[in-house]
């Protein structure tokens, strides 16, 4: 940790533009060197629905493409996940080495965002005060540890999880935007209207990527209120505009599961014959564990198989320790 903290405030004495480029260079250069050496692995698990059986991605210009077929693995009713694997297709054929190079470049631009937005929020009204000496510093360690993480080694490594990775680089772009439209004190209208759209497009773009991104435009509301406006008000007030342009990129996600008739690409739900109750069950247990294990990743597991928790009993901690969780927030916000 020290010589990470060292490498943060490398030459202090020196302009900020004259070093703004090391901290970038740092986290590309970790993500590079950690997810390297899976580039000559071969294709595994969700690959052959997704790449290798997969006949729409053949032809880069074809409209197929925004058609995934019902048996597409991850890529079924998320026509952008399968525009990339297209593109991918057309710069390397069927390398898995090409594929995994976008894979990799994709958590690359995740990291840098997240970069972006910590440091945002750091110097922002609220924070900024308390934060302003060590805003890079501390926005850089989190970003690192972040890239570097064990836990994102399925969705970086295995192709097929584009998915997730994608759909990650999508919603931290979203908030980043959102966020730096949220400087109203210090931007132009100009440039804040350009901030807008690009939290827009990315949001569209990443409900056309994973389900997921259902919950972006309500978090950016939530980063606005918490760190910029200081209530929900002022955050209606002052960025009306843009809180519900993002609330309508809701639209392109139902359009596309009316589509599809409901169809998603090897989505675990409600459609598999598990009521209701018993899936918020088995969330629970596995709402704890992935908190767990951003903690402390060990063991990591690539399939938890389908195995559905029916009593309630058996979760009773973990559902008492998310509510927590949820009355702490609501708390906070309130």
């Amino acid at each position: 940790m020290a010589v990470l903290r060292l490498a943060a405030d490398t030459f202090p004495m020196a302009t900020a533009r004259s070093t703004a480029w090391l901290r970038p260079a740092l986290l590309a250069a970790a993500v590079v060197i950690v997810y390297a050496p899976a580039l000559r692995a071969p294709f595994v698990f969700d690959d052959e629905a997704a790449v290798i059986g997969n006949p729409t991605i053949r032809e880069l210009w074809s409209p197929d493409i925004l058609r995934p077929p019902a048996d597409g693995g991850t890529t079924t009713g998320r026509p952008l996940v399968n525009a990339t694997f297209a593109l991918d297709h057309a710069l390397w054929g069927l390398s898995p080495a090409g594929f995994r190079t976008t894979n990799v470049l994709i958590h690359l631009a995740a990291t840098l965002t997240l970069f972006q937005l910590l440091r945002t929020i750091l110097r922002g009204p609220v924070l900024g005060p308390r934060f302003v000496r060590d805003a890079e510093t501390s926005a850089f360690l989190a970003a690192l540890l972040w890239g570097v993480h064990p836990l994102q080694t399925e969705s970086v490594t295995c192709i097929a999880q584009r998915t997730e990775s994608l759909c990650g680089l999508f919603y931290l772009l979203t908030l980043l935007a959102a966020a730096r439209e949220g400087q109203s004190n210090v931007l132009s209208d100009v440039v804040r209207r350009r901030w807008r759209i690009i939290a827009v497009a990315a949001c569209a773009a990443g409900m056309a990527v994973k389900e997921v991104m259902v919950t972006a435009p309500v978090l950016a509301l939530l980063i606005d209120r918490t760190f910029f406006a200081g209530s929900f008000r002022a955050a209606w007030r002052d960025r009306r505009a843009l809180h519900l342009a993002l609330a309508a990129t809701w639209l392109v996600l139902a359009g596309l599961l009316v589509s599809t008739g409901g169809a998603r690409g090897a989505a675990a739900g409600l459609d598999r014959g598990v009521s209701v109750w018993h899936y918020l069950l088995t969330q629970c247990e596995a709402l704890v564990l992935y908190a767990r294990l951003t903690v402390w990743p060990h063991p990591l597991v690539l399939d938890y198989g389908t195995a559905v928790v029916r009593s309630a009993g058996r979760v009773i901690p973990e559902g008492l320790l998310i509510l927590a969780a949820l009355a702490a927030t609501g708390w906070a916000i309130a």
